[in-house]
């Protein structure tokens, strides 16, 4: 009888699906793949829903699908409306100014527009200050008065219009409109949000792998209570069960590689059993699957998930915490198999 490794739901029959360890929003391939078969269809579908739909569009992990040409089904995604943080980085007056990117329909890349702002400064000022539409109130704008400067922009004329009605309520009422349709942006910032929803979202791939080396049977033993309960329900503990790692890489340069890694193993005094996930090699996420487990066993696994060959690769001779054996194959430049 099939057992939820989540909720705890039980059913006669085999679950209809399967989840995966990577979602497949960063790791689409029908083959090979990385599965496991003991999630039911209520958390498969929450979770798709909820925090990996958030992973995938919100945050900075997301937006490097769209640079590594990872392929959706899904059209007219929009990156940079909550968590996911853009803007400007160039050297104009726009330096600064939020945007939000849609990926292309077709070939690489994302085209940014500006979210609806207002630039407004004094007559004779250099600087330009940047008023989202949200944030527009008389007190923010009364400093600026009686004579302002001032610069609307959108993604479309009706939003330039509707901000230019906004601010003749708020009596902002400039001799001319300055309207600026600008394409092309020549550099973009970015920045997430890290909160609970996108580390919940890391912590299920990590106790999904958990699943995937070890068996359902063990996934399900009360240990694992505390990264159950916080990838479903988002319930915490005192301390942090997902942290970030920094890992320094021989020689500098670019971290972001054309691949994925998750590994399993013990911390060195061997008694919390931890797991590594990152994606794109942007960050490293240590999830802390159990603080305190009773029984020590050889337990070290690890995959590599090659977007360029795309293949799933074992890591060999694993260490202990911290996982020095893996990280220059994984940030080196080429995968073994």
């Amino acid at each position: 009888m099939p057992t939820c490794i989540y909720c705890r739901a039980t059913q006669d029959q085999p679950f209809a699906g399967v989840d995966h360890v990577i979602p497949e929003a960063f790791w689409p391939y029908n083959q090979p793949r990385c599965v496991i078969d003991c999630v039911c269809d209520e958390c498969n579908g929450y979770f798709g829903r909820g925090i990996e739909q958030s992973l995938a569009r919100d945050s900075v992990e997301g937006l490097l699908r769209v640079n590594f040409d990872v392929r959706l089904k899904q059209k007219g995604v929009r990156f940079g409306r909550n968590r996911l943080k853009m803007a400007v980085n160039e050297a104009s007056d726009w330096r600064g100014v939020r945007v939000f990117g849609e990926r292309l329909s077709r070939g690489k890349g994302v085209v940014f527009s500006p979210q609806p702002t207002v630039m407004v400064r004094r007559m004779g000022d250099t600087g330009w200050k940047f008023v989202p539409e949200a944030d527009l109130s008389k007190q923010v704008l009364e400093p600026y008065l009686p004579d302002p400067q001032v610069l609307v922009c959108g993604p479309a004329q009706e939003d330039t219009q509707r901000l230019q009605r906004t601010l003749a309520e708020l009596g902002i009422k400039p001799k001319g409109w300055a309207s600026e349709p600008r394409t092309g942006l020549a550099a973009v910032f970015a920045n997430s949000v890290c909160d609970d929803t996108i580390l919940r979202a890391l912590a299920k791939v990590a106790f999904n792998f958990l699943a995937c080396v070890r068996g359902a049977p063990f996934a399900l033993e009360t240990d694992f209570d505390a990264v159950r309960n916080y990838v479903r329900d988002g319930a915490r503990r005192a301390g942090p069960l997902v942290r970030v790692i920094t890992i320094h890489i021989s020689g500098g340069g670019d971290r972001l590689r054309p691949r994925h890694a998750v590994v399993l193993n013990w911390d060195v005094q061997k008694t919390a059993i931890l797991c590594a996930v990152t994606l794109f090699g942007y960050m490293l996420y240590q999830v802390t699957l159990c603080e305190d487990y009773p029984v020590w066993h050889p337990m070290s696994e690890g995959r590599i998930f090659d977007l360029r060959s795309r293949r799933i690769c074992r890591i060999p001779a694993l260490d202990l915490w911290p996982p020095d054996a893996w990280t220059h194959l994984f940030w080196g430049n080429s995968v073994e198999p």
